[in-house]
Order: C-alpha cells, then sequence, then structure tokens
C-alpha cells in the first residue's frame, strides 16, 4: 500500500459490528470495500464482501 495507490478494500472479522463497518466506510473516503474472513486476516477465507452501498441500506 501507497500514497499513490491506497487500497479501496480492508479485511475485516465476521464479528464487526454493522455500525462499526459504517464508521470504517464513512471515516474512510477511499474505502469502497470490507471483505469478511473468520478473524479479518486476507490469509483466511473469505466469508463474504460488503461494499459501501450494502452497509448504508443495512443501516
Amino acid at each position: 500500500q501507497s500514497e499513490e495507490h491506497p487500497e479501496n478494500h480492508r479485511f475485516i472479522p465476521r464479528n464487526t459490528p454493522l455500525m462499526k463497518m459504517g464508521e470504517m466506510i464513512d471515516h474512510q473516503p477511499r474505502l469502497e470495500t470490507l471483505l469478511i474472513t473468520q478473524n479479518g486476516k486476507p490469509t483466511e477465507k473469505l466469508l463474504g464482501i460488503a461494499n459501501r452501498l450494502d452497509i448504508h441500506a443495512a443501516i
């Protein structure tokens, strides 16, 4: 990750509260997608994907 090419996704644990996901998306304008794994690690199996629209629709 560099200043020129910031990541637009983030790995998060499956037990992350929906409101916390909303805060992450709202406070990081370049963050578009949350990738959900058991413990929030990129080496784990992907359990789900939530994008900005999904999160705001669910809140």
